[in-house]
């Protein structure tokens, strides 16, 4: 459903959530909430049954997707030294929000989802 994902492939009745952020200013006062029910309902349009998303390791708004209904997937054990090579050598250098300080992240990334 909707456009292809290079991260991440999607199954027939997934949604999947490619990316999203709040600018620091904005943080706590329910856009994150806001954003997540919009990706439900747009999952939900589409027919499908879960929506997920991929979160780094340590990053703050893993509770907010807590909160919301997300659960975190185990990693299969043969993914976890890719997992961590990915995320170290091309996905943690390029995490810094406008106006924030850079994200560093060297482990793994955590697969969270929800049923819709």
């Amino acid at each position: 459903h909707g456009m292809p994902c290079d991260i991440h492939t999607v199954e027939k009745d997934e949604a999947y959530v490619y990316m999203i952020a709040v600018d620091p200013d904005a943080r706590g006062m329910g856009v994150g909430s806001k954003l997540l029910a919009w990706a439900d309902e747009i999952g939900r349009q589409h027919g499908c049954e879960k929506i997920t998303l991929d979160v780094l390791e340590g990053n703050k708004a893993i509770g907010l997707y807590q909160r919301k209904g997300y659960t975190a997937q185990p990693t299969p054990l043969y993914l976890v030294p890719m997992s961590f090579i990915f995320t170290a050598l091309f996905v943690g250098c390029r995490i810094r929000p406008r106006g924030s300080p850079a994200y560093w992240s060297f482990g793994p990334s955590i697969h969270m989802v929800k049923k819709l």
